[in-house]
């Protein structure tokens, strides 16, 4: 099963500049990918809690998941870990390579299909789909479109998340304009419209927000030292979700959403 389908050239062409981006990226660096930082990895974290609501609760054991904007592959290997039949699907044909050679090292050869496509036309057929896990990628697309899309291949009662980077935090969006590494191309970084717009179709929608201080704690000489980096992180955890029940408005402010939809 560990293949990549052929490329769907029709779909690429329609976002070519962000099938560059990533495959330059990717090549270069495959630092750059989030879920590879120290600060992503601490719990709880938006990612550990996003792959824990995929299942609402039971084992992904069995189940077939497409792994939407997989990238290099991070994702892929956490939901194939826990027994899922994965199909990760990105415009980046280097992130597709990455994503299997991840696999095999891994020792998971065996459980993922790769598809190179737009996420805006999933080439899979309508129903097919028991869950999917998304991230990181809604600031390059149209979220209403994505979300028709991911209802239709989902089945009926079908789960899906999405883990996003919001538009509006005030540090995030200053590291954005100084440091940005999104050479050539403008994303349109994610707001709750955006999210709403994602959402319509689902019958049922929530979205939680994480790192509001927490956010300090990812930067550079923090995450490179593992002794500063727990405390830090737990002692402003804490204090971000005191800040978020006194004053659930600051939840807009947040670095990171996650959005679970069920059809």
């Amino acid at each position: 099963m560990s293949k990549v389908a052929a490329p769907i050239e029709t779909l690429k062409s329609e976002h070519p500049s962000v099938a560059e981006h990533y495959d330059k990226v990717w090549t270069e660096e495959e630092g750059e990918a989030w879920e590879s930082w120290p600060f992503f990895r601490q719990n709880p974290s938006a990612l550990a809690f996003a792959l824990a609501r995929l299942g609402d609760g039971a084992p992904l054991t069995g189940k077939l998941v497409l792994d939407l904007a997989c990238g290099v592959g991070y994702s892929t290997q956490e939901l194939a870990s826990r027994g899922a039949r994965v199909i990760p699907l990105d415009l980046s044909g280097t992130g597709l390579r990455k994503t299997l050679q991840r696999l095999e090292k891994a020792g998971l050869g065996g459980k993922a299909e790769a598809v190179r496509s737009s996420v805006e036309q999933i080439p899979l057929a309508t129903g097919s789909i028991e869950a999917v896990f998304a991230q990181n990628f809604l600031m390059h697309v149209n979220p209403e479109k994505v979300g028709q899309e991911v209802w239709r291949v989902l089945k009926p009662g079908g789960r899906a998340i999405f883990v996003e980077p919001l538009a509006h935090h005030p540090l995030v969006k200053l590291y954005r304009v100084l440091f940005s590494s999104y050479k050539g191309i403008k994303p349109k970084w994610t707001s709750r419209g955006d999210l709403a717009l994602l959402a319509q179709p689902f019958s049922y929608k929530k979205t939680s927000g994480f790192y509001l201080l927490t956010a300090l704690a990812s930067v550079g000489f923090i995450q490179k030292r593992a002794w500063l980096l727990k405390p830090i992180f737990g002692g402003l955890h804490a204090i971000d979700r005191l800040l978020l029940k006194i004053f659930p408005g600051l939840e807009k402010y947040t670095w990171v959403s996650v959005t679970e939809l069920v059809k």
